[in-house]
């Protein structure tokens, strides 16, 4: 009988621990809430909201490098290229941190959100006569980034920007000097760290509060303060309760009384439905009346015009211009199938721009720096000697012929380009980017052999290292 009681005391001093524990961890739950109501919910952290904060911590060490070295090139065009970069960076931090506190933006609400951001893009105005003209469109493309907030994959979108970037960094780097490439490299390592952020914190996009305040009525940035105290019905600020009140009862109320759409069909399926209908009588029926058919054809406006085809047609064209302008040729706007313009009075320390033209055919004779065809279609052309390179960038079925000595062709994000060679430029170099459908046609004997740019490639580790070689599509 001791042993027993012994053995029955001590699984009641068990039992009894047991119950003071759980009676402390319940007490913790109770204060919680009570916690919440009177104190209010703990502030964000530095620089709005968290998204926002450790946005900052990765990115503004990249922005400072950025900075550093658009400096060491002593370059005004860099420099002042940078600042806009740094200052769109730093607009897209503003509008992370509205996602704590605000809910998604819809559709049309987007730009005034991204106002500062689409500000900062707006100072720039790349001039392709500029010597730094490939320097302003890499600033350009990197702007391009801050477009994440708005994309459901924000990592792949640096990513495709690093790429659209690389288009144009490439030629800065060929330039040789080496304080444009250490500018170019802290740019790209910009936006991996960007890329690296998104694909932590907002792989599948950004999170907004669905229960949040209008975003266009917020001001970005604003949370980097104290949390706002809650605001009761008149918007004055509420006041937080007396201590060791509970939570406030619900007052009562009647049922709730239909609402929406539940409304509008219960009012629809009260009494007679046809209640109010007009009665629709023979005279009204076009099937019975043979004056309503005799006066229900459609006729076509007199004003109207066909919608214009093609994505050329879509935006709205000036009239043709072939002049000499800062030194160099600009064609612009021609459209002419049936008639080949012929530059002639050209040299080598001449650009030729060629922009927005369709179905056109141009020839350059004598030598020249480069060629350029941007947002072309359809447009062929022949050239003789170019001491730089041949560029299309953003062209359609287009073809260029050379007659001479051309040592580089870039293709960016083109499609259906054909390229004919002479035999003096059989050794030419191509760098493509984004674009499809490309072919290359070099003269043996006399006969033209067509050759396809490859297109797909297969990328692999080999010792640790990524090794990418041309598709077995190409291989014949």
């Amino acid at each position: 009988p001791n042993q027993i009681s012994s053995a029955m005391a001590a699984y009641l001093q068990q039992l009894e621990s047991i119950v003071k524990r759980l009676e402390k961890v319940a007490d913790t739950i109770d204060a919680k809430p009570q916690l919440s109501a009177a104190a209010g919910a703990p502030p964000p952290p530095a620089g709005g909201s968290g998204l926002a904060g450790s946005f900052g911590t990765a990115i503004s060490p990249q922005l400072v490098a950025v900075s550093a070295a658009a400096q060491a090139t002593g370059a005004a065009a860099i420099i002042s290229g940078s600042e806009v970069f740094v200052k769109a960076v730093n607009a897209t931090k503003d509008v992370l941190s509205l996602t704590a506190t605000c809910k998604k933006p819809g559709d049309t609400q987007w730009q005034q959100v991204l106002k500062d951001v689409m500000a900062a893009t707006k100072e720039l105005n790349p001039d392709n006569r500029s010597e730094f003209f490939d320097h302003q469109k890499v600033v350009s493309e990197a702007c391009g980034v801050c477009m994440f907030v708005v994309n459901p994959a924000p990592a792949d979108h640096c990513q495709n920007q690093l790429e659209s970037l690389d288009f144009h960094g490439i030629k800065v780097m060929r330039r040789g000097v080496q304080a444009e490439k250490d500018w170019v490299q802290a740019i790209k390592k910009c936006l991996s760290e960007m890329k690296a952020w998104c694909s932590e914190n907002c792989k599948m996009g950004l999170t907004w509060n669905a229960n949040g305040a209008d975003p266009t009525t917020a001001t970005p940035g604003a949370g980097a303060g104290k949390s706002a105290p809650p605001k009761g019905k008149s918007g004055a600020p509420g006041k937080a309760p007396p201590k060791g009140a509970g939570p406030p009862k619900a007052a009562p109320s009647a049922a709730p009384a239909a609402a929406g759409m539940a409304a509008v069909f219960a009012d629809i399926t009260k009494g007679d439905v046809t209640t109010g209908l007009k009665k629709v009588t023979a005279d009204m029926q076009t099937h019975k009346n043979t004056d309503l058919r005799a006066g229900a054809t459609v006729v076509a406006k007199s004003g109207a015009a066909a919608p214009a085809r093609g994505a050329a047609a879509a935006k709205a064209r000036g009239p043709p211009k072939c002049c000499v302008e800062r030194g160099n040729w600009v064609v612009e706007n021609y459209d002419k199938p049936s008639e080949m313009l012929t530059l002639d009075e050209v040299n080598m320390k001449q650009l030729v721009y060629v922009s927005f033209c369709r179905n056109a055919t141009i020839k350059i004779s004598g030598k020249i720096k480069s060629v350029t065809l941007d947002t072309c279609e359809k447009v062929n052309v022949v050239v003789h000697d170019v001491v730089s390179s041949v560029e299309l960038v953003n062209c359609e079925r287009c073809q260029v012929q050379t007659t001479g000595v051309v040592p580089t062709f870039a293709i960016d994000k083109s499609n259906g380009v054909q390229v004919y060679l002479s035999e003096a430029s059989k050794d030419a170099v191509f760098t493509t980017s984004k674009s499809s459908e490309m072919n290359v046609n070099i003269p043996v004997g006399d006969e033209m052999a067509e050759t396809p740019i490859p297109e797909q490639f297969v990328s692999r580790f080999v010792n640790g290292k990524l090794q990418t070689t041309v598709s077995e599509l190409y291989s014949g």
